[in-house]
C-alpha cells in the first residue's frame, strides 16, 4: 500500500529516528524477469484459485492491528540535502541508512510505540487535532453498531492537512484501520474525560491522558499480539539477551548512538524488520471482509466500492468489531508464501508505477535497501541462538526449476521476506506464527525497541494470548484487544 503524504516534515535533520540494520549489508543483483516470476500474478506467491482459509489463523483484525503497529513504528523518508522529506525512496535505488556514510533513507517515526501516529509526529502532540478540553476531535456522526453512542469517523474536510484530522494520513487509507485507529483515539477521550476540572493539550494531566493510552497500546502488543506472531520460543531468548546487552538490535542501537545518528527519544529501525519480516501482514489479508451483520467489501476492486479509505465511513462500512477479534471473528488468512489476487493487480493510488505487483515491491525494496538474504540472517542468529535449525533448503523454499534457471541465486540468497513467509508455511504449519528467522527479527525489534525505551519486556514471557473478553477492563489493565473493545463498549 502507499505510503507518503505530502506534509511539513517535523525534524529538520536526516537522522531524527533512523533506519538502521541487524545484520550486513548485502546488495544482491537478482534477475529482473526471475523476481517477475516468483512475485507476479502467474507465480507461486498467487494461488491459483481464491483462498479458504482452511489453516488455522489468528483473527482477522490483527492483520490490522499489525499494520497499525507498522505505521506507528515506520514511515520511510528520503534525506536530499539533509533533510528527510515524508516521501518513499524512488523504486531501484540503492538506499543508505545509518550509520553507513551519506544517508539516504530516515525514519519518520520515534520506534517507541509512543502512538506518534495518533498524538502527532515524531513525538509532538499537534494541538490541532484536540479541543479545548484536549479530546480528540472526531466526527459527529455515530456509529450504527457496537456502541452507537461513538463517534464512527474521523473529522473530514478540514482546514488539517490534507482535509483530514488524523495525525498519519495512511491511517486513513483503508476502511479498517482507520477505524481501529479511531479506537485509540476514543481511548484517549474516555480516560482524559474523566479527570475533573479542564485540561487542554500540553498540560500535565493531558501527558498524563496521553502516557495511559500509550501503556494500554504497549500491553496489548506484548501480551496480546506478538505471542500470537512469535513462539515462546524465540520470545524467551531475546528477552535474555536483551537483558544482558547480547541481543542484535542492542548491538544496533550501540553503533547507531556511537555514530551520533539516533537520538534520546527514538530507537533505530531495523530495515530487516521493516522492509521483510513485518511484511508478514500481506500475507495474512483476505481478499474480502465482512464489515457487519448486512454488509461486505472486498480488498480492491476496479471502480471502487472496496476497502480503499480516503472516504467517510458510513453505515456499510461501520466495522462491527465482533466480526474482527473475539472467539466468533473472521480468520486472517495463514502465514504462508501466498498473497490473496488482488495484491498482483495494485490498482491506483495504491502504486503509480510498475510493478503493480505487492510482492514484486516488497522483494525489489528490500534489494534497494541492501536488506540480506534469508540464508545470511538465519546464520547470523544461529550463532547467538544456537536452538534454531540451519537454514531452509531449497527443496523447503519450493522455487520452482523455470525461475532457478533464470537465477539459480534465488534458491541459495533467498529474499528475505520470502524466505520467512516460506519458513512460517514449512517449518511452522500451525498457521498463525512465524517460523525462527522470522520470530527472532520480530522479537529482536518490537522487544528491542520497548526495552530501550524503558519499557519492561518481561510480561511477554508466558504470554498465552485467547480470545476471551474480560468481563470489567480499566484503562490501567486493558492488556487485550477484546479487553480495549469491551471497555469502549463494543463487544
Amino acid at each position: 500500500m502507499a505510503h507518503g503524504t505530502a506534509y511539513v516534515c517535523q525534524g529538520p535533520h536526516a537522522n531524527e529516528s533512523p533506519f538502521s540494520r541487524l545484520f550486513r549489508r548485502e546488495d544482491p543483483l537478482y534477475h529482473s524477469h526471475a523476481v517477475s516470476l516468483l512475485a507476479g500474478a502467474q507465480g507461486p506467491m498467487s494461488p491459483p484459485v481464491a483462498m479458504a482459509a482452511a489453516k488455522p489463523a489468528m483473527p482477522a483484525g490483527f492483520t490490522f492491528f499489525g499494520q497499525f503497529v507498522d505505521h506507528d513504528l515506520t514511515e520511510f523518508r528520503t534525506v536530499r540535502d539533509m533533510r528527510a522529506l515524508p516521501m518513499n525512496p524512488e523504486l531501484g535505488a540503492r538506499q543508505r541508512v545509518a550509520p553507513e556514510p551519506d544517508v539516504t533513507a530516515t525514519n519518520g517515526r520515534t520506534g517507541q510505540f509512543d502512538l506518534d501516529s495518533v498524538y502527532g509526529l515524531l513525538g509532538h502532540v499537534e494541538p490541532a487535532l484536540f479541543n479545548a478540553r484536549g479530546l480528540f476531535r472526531l466526527s459527529v456522526a455515530r456509529r450504527s453498531v457496537g456502541n452507537t453512542t461513538a463517534a464512527r469517523d474521523i473529522r473530514r474536510s478540514t482546514a488539517f492537512r490534507d482535509g483530514r484530522m488524523i495525525a498519519d494520513p495512511r491511517n486513513d487509507e483503508n476502511k479498517l484501520i482507520v477505524q481501529l485507529h479511531i479506537l485509540f483515539m476514543r481511548l484517549h477521550n474516555l480516560v482524559h474525560r474523566a479527570k475533573p476540572g479542564v485540561h487542554p493539550a500540553g498540560s500535565p494531566a493531558f501527558a498524563a491522558s496521553c502516557e495511559t493510552v500509550k501503556e494500554a497500546y504497549r500491553r496489548i502488543v506484548l501480551t496480546d499480539y506478538l505471542p500470537r506472531l512469535v513462539a515462546q520460543s524465540e520470545i524467551a531468548p531475546v528477552v535474555a539477551a536483551l537483558n544482558d546487552g547480547h541481543a542484535f538490535y542492542t548491538d544496533m542501537d550501540r553503533s547507531v548512538r556511537a555514530a551520533n545518528a539516533c537520538p534520546a527519544g527514538a530507537a533505530p529501525m531495523p530495515v530487516e524488520f521493516a522492509q521483510a519480516a513485518f511484511r508478514l501482514g500481506h500475507s495474512q489479508l483476505r481478499d474480502g471482509y465482512q464489515l457487519n451483520a448486512a454488509h461486505g467489501r472486498p480488498l480492491f476492486q476496479a471502480g471502487g466500492g472496496d476497502l480503499r479509505g480516503r472516504e467517510p465511513i458510513a453505515d456499510e462500512t461501520d466495522v462491527d468489531w465482533a466480526l474482527f477479534f473475539g472467539a466468533a471473528a473472521q480468520a486472517a488468512e495463514p502465514l504462508d508464501a501466498t498473497l490473496p489476487a488482488a495484491t498482483f493487480r495494485l490498482p491506483p493510488p495504491a502504486v503509480d508505477a510498475p510493478p503493480v505487483s505487492l510482492a514484486e515491491r516488497n522483494i525489489r525494496r528490500g534489494a534497494d535497501f541492501g536488506v540480506c538474504c534469508g540464508q545470511t540472517a538465519a546464520v547470523a542468529l544461529k550463532a547467538r541462538y544456537p536452538h534454531i535449525a540451519d537454514p531452509m533448503t531449497p527443496t523447503e523454499l519450493g522455487i520452482g526449476a523455470e525461475i532457478l534457471g533464470v537465477d539459480p541465486s534465488l534458491a541459495t540468497q533467498t529474499p528475505l521476506w520470502f524466505y520467512i513467509l516460506r519458513e512460517a508455511e514449512v517449518r511452522h504449519p500451525g498457521g498463525t506464527q512465524l517460523g525462527e528467522v522470522g520470530g527472532l527479527i520480530v522479537a529482536e525489534t518490537i522487544l528491542g525497541a520497548l526495552h530501550v525505551g524503558g519499557v519492561d519486556v518481561t510480561p511477554a514471557l508466558g504470554a498465552a494470548p485467547d480470545d476471551t473478553i474480560p468481563a470489567a477492563p480499566s484503562p490501567a489493565t486493558v492488556s487485550s484487544m477484546t479487553g480495549l473493545l469491551r471497555l469502549l463498549g463494543e463487544i
